[in-house]
């Protein structure tokens, strides 16, 4: 099973529990056990970000991790803290969307692009994020476009962002990021994207 790990836990003095989002079935919770010591196979593939081929037997209520092969560590994301800051947001807002055992291939494509563009810093920190959040609630049916917004919220927001907004919505993936904003529609543009994941997300 393909999954990237967004958030590890302590289990006991050695094992993690992990919660992994699989391409095969949605959020699943995976015990990985000793991978807490220092020589542990599990050490790279039981961290926050890594994406692996988990070979991975099912128990009553979670799986055990068995193998790992490591696809990216993303690595570079732990060298700049604001963008370690924003991977970190990127995992919080997908964790509080996707569902247990639910197969969600575009969410899980569009969290792997996210991190990859952080990881090559040719955007801010901020705006990826903002992309990112805008079109994961897109996705998931939680926001709708600009000509079904509420036209008190829409009057607020200037000409560039409308048009920001609307692109992030239906771009096609391979460019979502490919865009460029003045620097005044780019904070418009995250500050509305945080106030969207404050009131939908809480």
């Amino acid at each position: 099973m393909i999954g990237i790990v967004l958030k590890e836990m302590p289990l006991g003095e050695a094992d993690k529990l992990l919660k992994v989002f699989s391409r095969e079935e949605g959020l699943i919770t995976v015990v990985a056990k000793g991978a807490k010591k220092s020589g542990s196979r599990f050490l790279a593939a039981a961290s926050v970000f890594a994406y692996s081929d988990m070979e991975l037997v099912k128990g009553k209520s979670m799986y055990v991790l068995k193998n790992a092969k490591l696809i990216e560590s993303f690595y570079g994301l732990r060298e700049d803290l604001d963008v370690l800051t924003a991977a970190a947001e990127l995992g919080k807002i997908t964790l509080k969307v996707i569902q247990e055992d639910l197969q969600d291939e575009e969410t899980l494509r569009l969290l792997l692009k996210g991190l990859h563009f952080l990881e090559q810093r040719k955007r801010r920190p901020s705006l990826i994020k903002a992309v990112f959040a805008i079109r994961l609630l897109w996705i998931q049916g939680m926001i709708s476009s600009i000509e079904r917004m509420n036209p008190g919220e829409a009057s607020r927001l200037k000409p560039g962002t409308k048009a920001a907004y609307d692109y992030i919505c239906t771009a096609e993936e391979d460019k979502l990021f490919a865009f460029k904003l003045s620097e005044e529609v780019e904070q418009e543009l995250c500050n509305h994207a945080d106030s969207l994941c404050k009131t939908i997300l809480g």
